[in-house]
This record gives C-alpha cells, structure tokens and sequence, in this order.
C-alpha cells in the first residue's frame, strides 16, 4: 500500500484538487512514482510513454475528483485511473526490449487478468490489495493471476 505523509494525507489532496491546486497530487505521485513506473513499464517501453500517461493521469483525477465518492478509496481511484489510461494508449514497440514477448503476450489477456497480472508482477501488490484496488474478490484475482501466467507459460 502506497504510504502517505502528514501533509499529504488524502482529505488535503482532494481538497487542493477541488480548488484546482494540483500540486499536492503531483508532490503525492512524485513520492510514489517507483510503483507507478514499475506499472508503467508493463504496458510501456520508454520513460516519454509513462510520463505521459502521469500527465494524462492528473489531468483526469482533475476533471473528475468529485466523482471519488469515499477518500477512503483515493489510491484505488487513482491507480484505476492510471490503468484504464495505460489500457487505452498502450503501445508495443517493435525495437529490442527484454520485455518484449512479455509485454506481447499480455496483449492477448483480457484487460481485468492483464492489470490483475501487471499489478502483482510490475506493482508488487498483494492479492488483497489487487482485489480491493479493482474491486473483486481475492479469489477471482488468485484465479485470474493463475490462469493468466499459465497461459503465458505455455505461449512463452
């Protein structure tokens, strides 16, 4: 789970966020930028694509912090967040990348088993916390995760 400092707890964040003050989500993301980049390089290949899907990223938590209903949820809000983003502009470049077969073979999963995956290999995320990040049960993310890594050994 991704730790916040006094300063910038999350009831702050939100309200800087609803007052158009985007500097304490940007001083949130910069603390946790480690997790996001480990995210990131799953769907992308270059620091320009994941810097952009950040920016993408705070921009949307911006337009649309008030449909966080509970701030008890603010970091699966905005994970989500950076995962449909991710989802959406993901690119596979066809230059030499260790990861690439990798990445290639995570295209093929659905998205749900594919973020469940990305969340636990690139993230580092315990079942739970997937599971409560995306809002299902522990034992469809075990499932999901097992099925999906199956698949890709046996494509691999």
């Amino acid at each position: 789970m991704i730790q916040l400092g006094r300063k910038n707890n999350v009831s702050y964040i939100i309200r800087a966020l609803r007052s158009n003050n985007v500097l304490p989500l940007l001083e949130w993301l910069k603390k946790n930028t480690t997790t996001f980049y480990k995210i990131g390089w799953a769907y992308f290949n270059n620091d320009d694509e994941i810097e952009l899907v950040f920016l993408k990223t705070t921009l949307h938590a911006c337009e649309n912090v008030d449909q966080l209903a509970d701030s008890s949820h603010f970091e699966r809000w905005l994970i989500n967040i950076y995962l449909e983003i991710s989802e959406k502009d993901q690119t596979v470049d066809r230059k030499s990348d260790s990861n690439l077969k990798m990445k290639e073979l995570l295209t093929v999963l659905d998205s749900t088993t594919r973020k469940m995956i990305v969340l636990r290999e690139y993230g580092n995320y315990s079942f739970q916390h997937i599971a409560n990040i995306l809002d299902v049960s522990e034992f469809k993310v075990k499932s999901n995760i097992y099925k999906g890594l199956k698949y890709i050994n046996t494509c691999y």
